[in-house]
């Protein structure tokens, strides 16, 4: 398996052994929602966010009910300073993901940095559905 193998050389301090081995994990498996997910990740690592936001961008589309996948897009596209791109994506993909509370909650704390009221208010009343589930 690609992943756990990447991991390896990860825990090894090999990261260039790393990048290969995800890279044809990528090759052989392009539609695999987690080995673009692990290149997400590695590449947040290596401090390189906007082609981690196309392969977390790429897993959240093969596995669009993965809150975990969602979460971590978010969180790189803030991080990129695509914030405002942040939370449109949570308004429209939120409701699909299996785990929203931390979603929303992410989603009315972007909505108030950047000053947003009608979000900040669609955020909080589907915090407060989820709740009451």
């Amino acid at each position: 398996n690609y992943i756990n193998l990447a991991n390896l050389y990860r825990s090894l301090g090999k990261e260039h052994v790393e990048a290969s081995t995800l890279q044809n994990g990528l090759k052989n498996n392009p539609q695999s929602a987690l080995v673009n997910y692990a290149e997400g990740m590695r590449l947040i690592r290596a401090q390189d966010i906007e082609t981690a936001v196309t392969h977390l961008t790429r897993a959240n589309e093969l596995e669009p009910r993965n809150s975990n996948y969602l979460y971590i897009l978010i969180l790189a596209l803030d991080k990129a300073g695509n914030t405002q791109r942040a939370v449109e994506i949570l308004k429209d993909k939120v409701k699909a993901v299996d785990n929203q509370f931390e979603l929303l909650q992410l989603g009315l704390n972007f909505s108030q940095k950047l000053g947003l009221r009608i979000e900040y208010t669609h955020f909080q009343n589907e915090l407060k559905k989820a709740q009451s589930k």
